[in-house]
């Protein structure tokens, strides 16, 4: 009896799956008006990125340091707002605290493209 050659069924059924699920993505575009070359374009804006350089390798090179400083932006609002709320930190103090998140939240509104308005939720009390 034959041996069936798993692996290169398996590779074969990944390659079906990566291709159809590129078409599929593809005809999704189609269908919003855009393509590949307006979203590539799209993105290099975004990015402020010349036409010669690569959306991917420069996309790669920013994602960690855009992750850490929304983390540090998160972080650095919920301990100013814990400190605050359990009367642990002089008004001082909270003002040098909510100067490093303004500097913080201004270097997100730059590379998000937001107002600075919408990096808060609106609270219950506020509305």
């Amino acid at each position: 009896m034959k041996k069936i050659n798993k692996t290169l069924l398996g590779a074969r059924n990944q390659d079906l799956q990566q291709i159809v699920t590129e078409a599929r993505y593809l005809e999704n575009l189609e269908t919003q008006g855009k393509t590949p070359e307006s979203v590539v374009k799209s993105a290099k804006e975004s990015l402020g990125l010349s036409d010669n350089e690569s959306v991917i390798a420069e996309w790669e090179a920013k994602f960690g340091a855009v992750n850490k400083l929304q983390k540090n932006f998160v972080d650095t609002n919920a301990l100013t707002t814990r400190l605050k709320d359990d009367n642990l930190i002089t008004d001082e103090e909270v003002a040098v605290l909510e100067g490093i998140e303004s500097r913080i939240a201004d270097e997100m509104v730059s590379i998000f493209g937001l107002d600075l308005e919408d990096l808060y939720e609106v609270e219950e009390d506020e509305e």
